[in-house]
């Protein structure tokens, strides 16, 4: 029977040994996000048949992610384990965010699965443009966030992430471009930062190389965040398309 347990930051590395040749092109399949919206989301791991099980909890209601499989995993024997775990425990199985290539399969094996595609659910790609302007009726909510983020927070600046500026007091919220990785995690922890918001290219988070390097970026301001941190999203992203890709 499978084992679950609720991830912890101190097992991101457990996770990324899975996760960094995940080729689903789907967001959901990250350590760091696992941990971002564990409040949320409330992900238990298990790991099988040299797959990585995931089983999230939403509203009440438990449902996993598609077996991510390591060198050697077996994804089918992956398969069998949930099917058995919701046998023992007298739940229904509930797969969620599966990516597209695998759906085929699955409705091939439980052919009276009912498939969902919900388009709230579904990742963005922005052209590096608008996030930089914000243009048109389109992006009014975006830029009325920002006006009333400016009027709170009047002296909040983007600042490049550096071994120098990262230190500095302040700090309220952090961009990255590259791999989730634990160092972003222990920034939020130790600095305040709230919450770390990915930007992703063809489904996929940015990762580094050596012709692209890890930058970071964070809002500069005084006191702490409201509750809603409303316009801090988009004004992250104005702020490192400005400096990184201008």
């Amino acid at each position: 029977m499978l084992t679950f347990k609720p991830v912890a930051q101190r097992d991101l590395s457990r996770l990324r040994r899975y996760y960094k040749n995940c080729n689903y092109q789907l967001c959901e399949y990250s350590a760091l996000v696992k941990l971002m919206w564990r409040g949320h989301l409330h992900p238990q791991y298990a790991e099988a048949a040299g797959c990585l099980i995931v089983k999230n909890c939403i509203d009440g209601k438990p449902c996993f992610d598609y077996p991510v499989p390591g060198p050697d995993g077996d994804e089918e024997a992956a398969l069998c384990a949930i099917e058995d775990y919701c046998v023992e425990q007298g739940i229904s199985l509930e797969l969620s965010v599966v990516p597209k290539e695998k759906a085929p399969k699955l409705l091939e094996r439980y052919p009276r699965f009912h498939l969902n595609n919900f388009r709230s659910w579904r990742d963005y790609i922005y052209e590096a443009n608008d996030l930089r302007e914000f243009p048109g009726r389109h992006y009014s909510g975006q830029r009325n966030h920002i006006n009333k983020f400016r009027k709170e927070y009047p002296d909040a600046k983007f600042i490049p992430l550096t071994d120098l500026t990262v230190g500095q007091a302040g700090v309220g919220a952090c961009q990255d471009d590259a791999a989730p990785d634990g160092r972003v995690v222990a920034l939020c922890r130790r600095y305040g930062i709230r919450g770390a918001a990915h930007f992703y290219r063809d489904g996929r988070a940015l990762r580094r190389d050596a012709a692209r390097p890890h930058r970071k970026g964070a809002l500069r301001l005084r006191g702490r965040l409201s509750r809603d941190g409303a316009g801090v999203r988009p004004l992250l992203r104005r702020g490192w398309r400005q400096v990184f890709e201008p």
